[in-house]
């Protein structure tokens, strides 16, 4: 009869010493079997548990998905501190005096910005934003519609070759009226880009008044075309979408989604059944997310 071999003492919790190890430390990758070991290590070892924002890493490293992940997600984090700060002190009354110097002093919030938010909040549509400096943040121009009451939304916009559209398109507006309104815009003067280049579109003051009008440089839309709203956070390169009527509006495409920043939609000639390659709809995005979690418990 065979009998099992002792563990040596590497192999297992480096605080009790009796169970295999299951997690692993953030900050100083100190390997624990349970909640209770890793309080202890923490208590013992005076241990954040909070992973460094700023390790050492090779120049081969940085250049790595995880890298650019890690630093946005610590800038973001930073940027929701502020938030949090920022509307603690204000709910609270707290003055905040100056100092000297015109880069000091509390930070204020753009004229309006309230507004904005809290018309996002009743569109239950879920904003993530980006951090500040960064191009996203900069390009989003999303604002409040005097005349019709409702949100300006800045939309991406992208076709079957990849040419990015930057417009602004009222929320009540249909998507085939706002991509068609989009395409009319006329270029600037000398203006040539590339089709995988960006063109920034100008808004106007209110972009219900303006008319699609037709243009050398955007023909009408002579084939069937079908739209769909990007899933963000899905991993590259396929890229999740949601199939959309073009009727539909801006307001009902948005309704209990999450976008970043402002959303991204793509025109394509095709299908839902027959997208081309590197797209997939999010119903079998989660077709096989379920297979492979039930995949992953069948294992354990």
């Amino acid at each position: 009869m065979a009998t099992e071999e002792p563990s040596l003492l590497t192999e297992l919790c480096l605080i009790c010493h009796i169970n295999p190890p299951r997690y692993r430390c953030p900050r100083c990758a100190l390997r624990t079997c349970s909640l209770p070991c890793a309080r202890r290590h923490k208590a013992w070892s005076r241990c954040s548990g909070l992973r460094h924002p700023a390790p050492f890493l090779s120049r081969r490293d940085l250049a790595t998905a995880a890298s650019l992940d890690r630093d946005y997600n610590f800038l973001a984090g930073l940027e929701r501190h502020l938030d949090r700060v920022e509307r603690d002190v204000e709910e609270r009354g707290i003055p905040i005096e100056p100092t000297h110097g015109p880069r000091h002093g509390p930070k204020r919030r753009p004229k309006g910005e309230w507004r904005v938010t809290a018309a996002i909040e009743r569109c239950r549509v879920i904003v993530q934003k980006a951090p500040v400096g960064m191009q996203r943040q900069r390009e989003n121009r999303t604002g409040w519609n005097k005349k019709r009451k409702c949100l300006n939304w800045t939309i991406e916009w992208f076709d079957d070759t990849d040419h990015r559209l930057l417009d602004i398109a009222p929320a009540t507006a249909p998507l085939q009226e706002a991509y068609e309104r989009a395409r009319a815009q006329p270029k600037p003067d000398g203006d040539h880009l590339a089709p995988s280049e960006t063109r920034l579109l100008p808004a106007s003051r209110d972009p219900s008044e303006a008319q699609p009008t037709s243009s050398p440089t955007a023909p009408a839309i002579g084939r069937t075309s079908y739209f769909y709203l990007l899933r963000p956070h899905t991993p590259l390169p396929t890229r999740v979408v949601i199939p959309l009527s073009p009727q539909s509006t801006i307001a009902d495409s948005l309704y209990e989604r999450l976008v970043l920043e402002y959303p991204t939609f793509y025109v394509l000639p095709s299908p839902p059944d027959a997208l081309p390659d590197g797209f997939l709809t999010e119903e079998c995005y989660l077709q096989q997310q379920v297979h492979a979690m039930t995949a992953a418990g069948a294992n354990i």
